[in-house]
């Protein structure tokens, strides 16, 4: 008997040889697949330092990322010149360079939007962009935040930026990056991180605008604040203490009857609070200053004086002797300017400034005899301090301490009618 060899019709042989090619197909897949995700696994440990190298390069204040693609709503733009498209940071300046010439350009303007734009010029829109100068954008850094998420897979860098126009550093823009590879995103721009020392840019030095030149000159102190001026120009807090003498009690309103007895010289402390303004722009070392005090004045002598004093009821009148007291409020306010001179830690400093006092509850106290029965009627033995406004000047001299972020002053004053030393303690 012989046995014959049976035959698949064409198109049931072409099935089979498909089947048999997809389950090598499938079956290579699957013996690849692990292979590559073997490669790719990136442990706990490297992915901390690929963090920790990413901070540093963050921390440092000098990187460069390399813009790949540009998208927006309206279009996008690949094949970009990595060397003519970048976003720098160096020296608290972020630099954002685009040159889109010869680029590839994808719109995603709708069809009434393009032939909108076509009816009004002559180039479609995305061609004018192609063919634009260099671009250059400027922005001040004003401070940085630095944050990862849990994984550890992407890190956010805050950038609080402002121009001298805008001057806002509540607003900030995000840089994301995964560690590994070192991608990023800011904004509409994507493309990869890396040091500014290894990078490759081109400054084209494009035309800048009235608010990008202002930018510029603003980081390098030409008609603006250099960024350590800035540090130095700031509003300090003080608090003050001091002794003063006064010499010539112009303000008092003294009876003829006892300017014999009284002495017209007095002492008292002073206390209060005011602020500096450092502002190196108009002259370095200089400071505005205003401060606001209180002294308490008190003139007294044990001497007793001779007054006219009547009972109670009303009858009869007595002479009698009484130790007495002159006391009052004093407020001061100050305006002036202080000058130090030299950069140590110790400097010397000289200021000057006009001052208003404003004195308050001035009343003459004196000692009843007689258990009470009597009291003073006369109006000439009552003074005072002159209510209302008395303005004047002083000039002083002294040092100033550095105590790193505080500072410590000490100075001698002297005004027409008194001389103090007080301390002030600048937060």
């Amino acid at each position: 008997m012989t046995l014959t060899h049976y035959q698949y019709p064409a198109h049931i042989t072409s099935l089979l040889i498909m089947k048999k090619t997809l389950i090598i197909f499938l079956l290579a897949i699957l013996a690849i697949v692990p292979a590559a995700a073997q490669r790719t696994k990136v442990t706990d440990a490297e992915r901390e330092q690929a963090v920790m190298r990413t901070y540093d390069l963050l921390n440092s204040g000098h990187w460069v990322m390399v813009i790949d693609n540009i998208t927006t709503t309206s279009y996008s733009y690949s094949q970009l010149i990595t060397t003519n498209n970048y976003i720098l940071l160096s020296d608290s300046l972020l630099t954002i360079q685009v040159d889109t010439s010869g680029a590839n350009v994808q719109t995603n303007l709708t069809k009434s939007q393009k032939e909108a734009a076509e009816s009004m010029e002559y180039w479609h829109p995305d061609q004018l962009d192609a063919k634009r100068m260099t671009q250059r954008d400027y922005r001040n850094v004003v401070k940085v935040e630095t944050e990862t998420n849990r994984r550890g897979t992407q890190i956010v860098h805050k950038l609080y930026l402002s121009t001298p126009d805008s001057p806002n550093s509540r607003v900030y823009s995000r840089l994301m990056i995964d560690p590994i590879t070192l991608k990023a995103n800011f904004g509409i721009f994507s493309g990869h991180l890396m040091p500014a020392d290894e990078a490759q840019i081109v400054n084209l030095q494009p035309r800048t605008t009235d608010v990008q030149q202002r930018t510029i000159d603003h980081a390098n102190g030409i008609g603006g604040l250099t960024a350590e001026e800035m540090k130095q120009q700031r509003c300090a807090f003080k608090v003050i203490a001091g002794y003063n003498y006064t010499y010539s009690i112009n303000s008092l309103r003294i009876p003829e009857t006892i300017d014999k007895i009284l002495e017209p010289y007095a002492s008292s402390f002073e206390i209060g609070v005011g602020i500096d303004y450092h502002a190196p722009k108009w002259a370095e070392g200089l400071a505005m200053q205003v401060a606001l005090t209180y002294s308490p004045l008190r003139i007294s002598d044990d001497n007793p004086i001779t007054v006219r004093a009547r009972k109670p009821t009303g009858t009869g009148y007595r002479e009698q002797t009484k130790p007495w007291q002159c006391r009052g409020d004093q407020l001061n306010l100050t305006f002036g300017a202080q000058y130090t001179f030299g950069t140590g830690r110790v400097r010397p400093l000289i200021r000057a400034g006009a001052v208003v006092r404003y004195y308050v509850n001035g009343v003459f106290g004196h000692k009843t005899d007689y258990a009470g029965m009597y009291k003073v009627t006369d109006d000439r033995f009552y003074f005072g301090f002159n209510p209302g406004l008395q303005a004047g000047a002083y000039v002083g001299t002294g040092c100033l301490f550095d105590l790193g972020r505080h500072t410590l002053g000490l100075h001698l004053d002297a005004a027409l009618d008194r001389a103090g030393l007080s301390a002030e303690f600048a937060f």
